[in-house]
């Protein structure tokens, strides 16, 4: 692969990965061997190296988010399934509703109930908060996780 295959294919990928990131994949790039870059063409590269569009994933992330198919999409299984579990925000809310409801049956204060609606709208809040900044960080998540799939693959080509 030429100097201007490289930078075809930096210029092409450029969206997908943080400014960053980009000299190191260069220099990656830059640093394999002519004999093993002969043998990979620039379209065999970009199948090779399948990257997911931040904005893609951001619209999954919008629509599919609180079932975890963004997290399980990226790798992360863990948070994938908590959020699976949990329905995102929507079921920690539907549990703070139930304990609202048991300790509004047996509150023996009328404050207590003013207090517990506060504490659940503050959760409510803090819920949504969450998810919107949920949706600012999946596109930077996606360009890392396609940072470390890049380098992954180019250790391979390496050794």
């Amino acid at each position: 692969m030429e100097k201007q295959q490289i930078d075809m294919w930096v210029m092409s990928n450029n969206d997908k990965l943080l400014p960053e990131q980009m000299s190191q994949i260069r220099s990656k790039l830059e640093q394999i061997s002519e004999d093993k870059l002969a043998t990979i063409s620039f379209t065999e590269l970009n199948s090779l190296i399948k990257l997911k569009s931040p904005t893609t994933m951001l619209i999954i992330s919008i629509l599919l988010g609180n079932i975890g198919v963004d997290r399980f999409m990226l790798g992360h299984k863990r948070m994938g399934i908590l959020k699976l579990l949990t329905l995102g925000c929507i079921g920690i809310l539907t549990i703070i509703r139930i304990l609202n409801r048991t300790v509004s049956e047996i509150r023996e204060i009328g404050t207590l109930e003013l207090l517990l609606k506060l504490g659940c709208l503050g959760l409510g809040c803090a819920g949504i908060l969450i998810i919107i900044i949920d949706w600012f960080r999946v596109q930077k998540m996606t360009k890392n996780y396609n940072f470390r799939k890049i380098m992954n693959i180019l250790d391979g080509i390496n050794n």
